[in-house]
């Protein structure tokens, strides 16, 4: 071994001082290392991307539940910490849908367990990024944009939350083609949207009847709708 002064004098390694400048060695090639020079099996390096991109997603999920916590992620546009937020959480989740494809083309569907034990692959981590893209433009008030990332948090992985927060931002969106003079129009419009409303609403029911979002959509067509005998 040996390192090259900034002379361009080779030194043998073993040698503190350049031996035709006197410079001395820098320290951080004094650093020694015993590391395996064998490469990563493709699996291996598709749980090695796959957790980065599981890292970006964590980054962009603390920064948005820290700033939801604080009261300013929505209420507050202008302030500047505020866009720097909505402009981390964005980036992190496009990193993290690049490091997913990443891994996608070293394995088909890589797998590892989280430190709660759960196991984590493509399409959780995906659709749980997704998810969170939908929540940000839930809260910017993009109704259609939250959506339309709902819709893919439920393709990537099929999922209750994702239907519920469909619904959820179906039943904010103003009524389309309707008009000052639209009159039966109007109220053909609003019936439709209204029924839109309660298929949703029971899709969501119908995906885990008996959990938590599943009761809370119950009430919601009850009381909102008015409905007691729901097709279930």
């Amino acid at each position: 071994m040996s390192w090259s002064c900034v002379c361009n004098k080779a030194n043998e390694d073993e040698v503190l001082q350049c031996i035709n400048c006197g410079r001395k060695k820098p320290k951080y090639l004094g650093v020694k290392l015993e590391v395996s020079t064998d490469k990563m099996e493709a699996e291996q390096k598709a749980v090695w991307y796959l957790k980065i991109a599981f890292d970006c997603l964590q980054d962009a999920q603390n920064t948005y539940v820290y700033h939801e916590k604080e009261r300013t992620f929505i209420h507050d546009i202008k302030n500047e910490e505020v866009k720097g937020a909505k402009n981390s959480i964005v980036t992190n989740c496009n990193r993290c849908f690049t490091m997913v494809d990443k891994a996608i083309q070293f394995a088909p569907n890589p797998q590892f367990q989280d430190s709660d034990n759960r196991i984590q692959d493509t399409a959780s981590i995906k659709s749980a990024c997704y998810f969170l893209l939908g929540q940000l433009h839930f809260d910017l008030k993009d109704y259609g944009e939250a959506i339309k990332y709902y819709q893919n948090s439920y393709d990537a992985d099929p999922n209750q939350v994702s239907i519920y927060n469909i619904a959820m931002a179906t039943i904010q969106l103003p009524v389309e083609g309707t008009s000052l003079f639209g009159g039966k129009k109007n109220e053909i419009a609003k019936e439709n949207k209204r029924q839109q409303e309660i298929d949703l609403l029971v899709k969501t029911i119908k995906f885990l009847p008996f959990s938590d979002i599943a009761i809370k959509s119950g009430r919601i067509l009850i009381e909102k709708y008015g409905l007691e005998d729901i097709e279930i």
